[in-house]
């Protein structure tokens, strides 16, 4: 099998497990209601609408692949399980909830660097932006041991989780503009 058949293949398999993930954290919107807790579900959809976004922008089929497409494979679902740990621990259990949280972006952070390791690229600039990907995973990881077993709705974690993702989200596609518009090829 080639090349472009084999990541054509992996990245339809990821868009079914995106699709799958995702859909299944509708049922836990009901009620659809004003409430924290609609609104912290409502973000992490988000989180994981971006993160899809991402993949399939800058990812698939846009950098080169690495020697073992079975471990991307798997980190690309450890993302996704525990993005999906998050979601099914909110609200209910803070600390379980951003410790799943920060998995998800070390989970991130762990596939660039495996895969720019494996195909030797840790000092480009493709790999240096995945360094974003530590802000919200430091920030949900201090609020797991500060928070402990208090709400999530204390206005520390509302205010930090949202503000950590958007620094990474702010960071992550400055770097890319800034580096795609000066036509730098992988």
């Amino acid at each position: 099998m080639s090349q472009h058949v084999q990541e054509s293949t992996r990245t339809s398999f990821v868009d079914f497990i995106y699709a799958v993930v995702v859909g299944s954290t509708f049922p836990f919107l009901a009620p659809f209601d004003a409430s924290f807790r609609l609104a912290g579900l409502l973000f992490l959809i988000i989180v994981v609408l971006e993160d899809f976004y991402l993949f399939h922008t800058q990812i698939a089929g846009k950098v080169p692949d690495a020697p073992a497409p079975f471990m991307a494979l798997v980190m690309e679902l450890s993302v996704l399980i525990s993005w999906y740990m998050a979601v099914i621990s909110f609200p209910a259990s803070p600390r379980p909830c951003l410790i799943a949280f920060a998995s998800f972006f070390l989970c991130k952070w762990l596939a660039g660097l495996f895969h720019f390791g494996a195909i030797r690229k840790l000092t480009s600039w493709h790999f240096q932006r995945c360094h974003s990907f530590l802000v919200p995973f430091a920030a949900s990881l201090l609020l797991a041991w500060r928070v402990g077993s208090d709400k999530l709705s204390q206005p520390v974690v509302w205010i930090t989780i949202p503000v950590s993702w958007l620094i990474y989200v702010v960071i992550w596609w400055y770097v890319t503009d800034k580096h795609q518009q000066r036509s730098d090829v992988f």
